[in-house]
Protein backbone atom coordinates (compact mmCIF):
# COMPACT_ATOMS: atom_id res chain seq x y z
CA UNK A 1 0.00 0.00 0.00
CA UNK A 2 2.97 2.20 0.11
CA UNK A 3 3.30 5.13 -2.55
CA UNK A 4 6.24 6.94 -3.72
CA UNK A 5 7.52 8.49 -6.57
CA UNK A 6 11.58 9.10 -7.14
CA UNK A 7 12.57 11.98 -9.26
CA UNK A 8 16.53 11.55 -10.48
CA UNK A 9 17.14 15.09 -12.26
CA UNK A 10 17.36 18.01 -11.57
CA UNK A 11 18.63 16.35 -8.45
CA UNK A 12 17.14 13.34 -6.55
CA UNK A 13 13.88 13.71 -4.63
CA UNK A 14 11.31 11.22 -3.01
CA UNK A 15 7.71 12.40 -2.90
CA UNK A 16 5.90 10.01 -0.65
CA UNK A 17 1.45 10.07 -0.58
CA UNK A 18 0.92 7.06 1.34
CA UNK A 19 2.67 4.70 3.94
CA UNK A 20 6.32 5.29 4.80
CA UNK A 21 9.82 5.16 3.21
CA UNK A 22 13.15 5.18 4.27
CA UNK A 23 15.95 6.36 2.28
CA UNK A 24 19.23 6.11 2.30
CA UNK A 25 21.88 8.12 1.18
CA UNK A 26 25.47 10.16 2.52
CA UNK A 27 25.42 11.53 5.56
CA UNK A 28 22.34 9.21 6.77
CA UNK A 29 18.83 7.91 6.66
CA UNK A 30 15.36 9.45 7.61
CA UNK A 31 12.13 8.03 7.24
CA UNK A 32 9.85 10.05 5.18
CA UNK A 33 5.79 9.80 5.96
CA UNK A 34 2.75 10.16 3.54
CA UNK A 35 2.80 13.97 2.47
CA UNK A 36 6.41 14.77 2.77
CA UNK A 37 8.91 15.22 0.35
CA UNK A 38 12.95 14.44 0.98
CA UNK A 39 15.59 16.13 -0.78
CA UNK A 40 19.46 15.44 -0.05
CA UNK A 41 21.49 18.43 1.42
CA UNK A 42 23.90 18.36 -1.70
CA UNK A 43 22.92 17.65 -5.49
CA UNK A 44 25.66 14.92 -5.84
CA UNK A 45 23.75 12.35 -3.13
CA UNK A 46 21.92 9.73 -4.74
CA UNK A 47 19.24 8.36 -2.40
CA UNK A 48 18.58 4.66 -2.03
CA UNK A 49 14.69 3.28 -1.18
CA UNK A 50 14.62 0.42 1.41
CA UNK A 51 11.14 -0.92 2.62
CA UNK A 52 10.19 -0.31 5.93
CA UNK A 53 11.90 -2.54 8.51
CA UNK A 54 13.56 -2.69 11.63
CA UNK A 55 17.32 -2.01 10.78
CA UNK A 56 20.02 -3.44 12.69
CA UNK A 57 22.31 -0.58 14.23
CA UNK A 58 25.83 -0.88 12.82
CA UNK A 59 28.22 -0.69 15.63
CA UNK A 60 30.12 2.56 16.09
CA UNK A 61 33.66 2.44 14.64
CA UNK A 62 36.79 4.55 15.88
CA UNK A 63 37.70 7.31 13.74
CA UNK A 64 40.65 9.58 14.40
CA UNK A 65 39.58 12.66 14.36
CA UNK A 66 35.47 13.57 14.99
CA UNK A 67 33.32 14.05 12.02
CA UNK A 68 30.79 17.04 11.46
CA UNK A 69 27.30 15.57 10.96
CA UNK A 70 26.09 16.01 7.35
CA UNK A 71 23.33 18.65 7.45
CA UNK A 72 19.88 17.65 7.69
CA UNK A 73 17.85 17.26 4.53
CA UNK A 74 14.37 19.37 3.72
CA UNK A 75 11.87 17.41 4.89
CA UNK A 76 8.22 19.22 4.10
CA UNK A 77 5.09 18.28 3.67
CA UNK A 78 4.19 18.32 0.02
CA UNK A 79 0.51 20.46 0.28
CA UNK A 80 -3.35 19.45 -1.12
CA UNK A 81 -3.07 22.76 -3.40
CA UNK A 82 0.16 21.46 -4.96
CA UNK A 83 -1.06 17.74 -5.18
CA UNK A 84 -4.06 18.98 -6.95
CA UNK A 85 -1.75 21.91 -9.20
CA UNK A 86 0.15 18.74 -10.33
CA UNK A 87 -2.79 16.18 -11.00
CA UNK A 88 -4.77 19.01 -13.06
CA UNK A 89 -0.97 19.16 -15.05
CA UNK A 90 -0.98 15.43 -15.80
CA UNK A 91 -4.66 15.12 -16.82
CA UNK A 92 -3.45 15.60 -20.59
CA UNK A 93 -0.70 13.60 -20.75
CA UNK A 94 -1.66 10.76 -18.13
CA UNK A 95 -4.73 10.79 -17.36
CA UNK A 96 -4.88 7.35 -15.45
CA UNK A 97 -2.15 9.30 -13.12
CA UNK A 98 -3.89 12.37 -12.66
CA UNK A 99 -7.05 10.24 -11.85
CA UNK A 100 -5.25 8.23 -9.16
CA UNK A 101 -3.86 11.46 -7.71
CA UNK A 102 -7.37 13.10 -7.94
CA UNK A 103 -8.80 9.76 -6.15
CA UNK A 104 -6.00 10.14 -3.51
CA UNK A 105 -7.28 13.94 -3.21
CA UNK A 106 -10.77 13.74 -2.86
CA UNK A 107 -10.57 10.85 -0.10
CA UNK A 108 -9.06 13.28 2.36
CA UNK A 109 -11.09 15.22 4.57
CA UNK A 110 -9.82 19.04 3.54
CA UNK A 111 -11.51 21.75 1.65
CA UNK A 112 -8.87 20.10 -1.23
CA UNK A 113 -11.18 16.82 -1.04
CA UNK A 114 -14.42 18.51 -2.89
CA UNK A 115 -12.58 19.89 -5.94
CA UNK A 116 -10.58 16.83 -6.57
CA UNK A 117 -13.55 14.89 -6.66
CA UNK A 118 -15.27 16.97 -9.23
CA UNK A 119 -12.61 16.80 -11.39
CA UNK A 120 -12.22 13.26 -11.36
CA UNK A 121 -16.09 13.56 -12.38
CA UNK A 122 -15.16 15.49 -15.48
CA UNK A 123 -11.79 13.68 -16.26
CA UNK A 124 -14.15 10.12 -16.15
CA UNK A 125 -17.05 11.54 -17.80
CA UNK A 126 -15.06 11.45 -21.15
CA UNK A 127 -13.28 7.78 -20.65
CA UNK A 128 -15.12 5.74 -18.08
CA UNK A 129 -18.73 6.80 -17.18
CA UNK A 130 -19.94 4.41 -14.99
CA UNK A 131 -16.93 5.39 -13.04
CA UNK A 132 -18.10 9.41 -13.75
CA UNK A 133 -21.52 8.27 -12.42
CA UNK A 134 -20.59 6.91 -9.42
CA UNK A 135 -18.06 9.70 -8.72
CA UNK A 136 -21.52 11.87 -9.01
CA UNK A 137 -23.05 9.67 -6.46
CA UNK A 138 -20.10 10.33 -4.43
CA UNK A 139 -19.85 13.86 -4.59
CA UNK A 140 -23.76 14.32 -3.77
CA UNK A 141 -23.41 11.76 -0.60
CA UNK A 142 -20.35 14.00 0.58
CA UNK A 143 -20.67 17.32 -0.54
CA UNK A 144 -23.98 17.90 -0.69
CA UNK A 145 -23.46 21.60 0.20
CA UNK A 146 -20.46 22.63 -1.77
CA UNK A 147 -20.17 25.83 -4.38
CA UNK A 148 -20.00 22.53 -7.39
CA UNK A 149 -22.73 20.23 -6.48
CA UNK A 150 -25.28 22.03 -9.27
CA UNK A 151 -22.52 20.84 -11.62
CA UNK A 152 -22.16 17.74 -10.64
CA UNK A 153 -25.66 17.01 -10.62
CA UNK A 154 -26.30 18.32 -13.70
CA UNK A 155 -23.00 16.68 -15.28
CA UNK A 156 -25.03 13.65 -14.22
CA UNK A 157 -27.45 14.09 -16.57
CA UNK A 158 -25.36 14.77 -19.11
CA UNK A 159 -23.37 11.71 -18.74
CA UNK A 160 -26.81 8.96 -18.70
CA UNK A 161 -27.40 11.09 -22.03
CA UNK A 162 -23.97 10.71 -23.86
CA UNK A 163 -24.78 6.51 -22.44
CA UNK A 164 -27.55 6.27 -23.92
CA UNK A 165 -29.85 5.79 -20.64
CA UNK A 166 -32.79 8.27 -21.90
CA UNK A 167 -35.19 7.18 -18.89
CA UNK A 168 -32.46 7.93 -16.45
CA UNK A 169 -31.47 11.22 -18.47
CA UNK A 170 -35.33 12.19 -18.19
CA UNK A 171 -35.06 11.10 -14.46
CA UNK A 172 -31.53 13.04 -13.09
CA UNK A 173 -33.00 15.94 -15.36
CA UNK A 174 -36.24 16.30 -12.97
CA UNK A 175 -34.00 15.83 -9.72
CA UNK A 176 -32.01 18.32 -10.89
CA UNK A 177 -35.07 20.77 -11.13
CA UNK A 178 -36.32 20.01 -7.99
CA UNK A 179 -32.91 21.06 -6.39
CA UNK A 180 -32.06 24.11 -9.10
CA UNK A 181 -35.76 25.48 -10.52
CA UNK A 182 -33.92 28.25 -11.37
CA UNK A 183 -30.26 27.21 -12.13
CA UNK A 184 -27.84 27.72 -14.76
CA UNK A 185 -29.07 24.20 -16.50
CA UNK A 186 -32.95 24.73 -15.56
CA UNK A 187 -34.13 25.33 -19.46
CA UNK A 188 -32.33 22.66 -20.45
CA UNK A 189 -33.79 20.43 -17.88
CA UNK A 190 -37.03 21.04 -18.47
CA UNK A 191 -36.67 20.02 -21.97
CA UNK A 192 -35.03 16.44 -20.94
CA UNK A 193 -37.18 15.97 -18.28
CA UNK A 194 -40.47 16.39 -20.57
CA UNK A 195 -41.56 13.27 -21.95
CA UNK A 196 -41.74 13.47 -25.86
Amino acid sequence: GTRFTVTRTPSPRVDVTRGKVRVTAPGGSWLVGAGESWSPPTSDARPTIEPIAAAPVPAPTAVAAPIAPAPAPAIHRVSQQAAFLAAGRLEATDPARAAKQFRAIASGHDAWAPPALYSLVELHAASDRDAALADCAEYLTRFPHEAQVEDVTWLRVEILRAAGKRDEARSAAADYLRQFAHGSYAGLAERIATPP
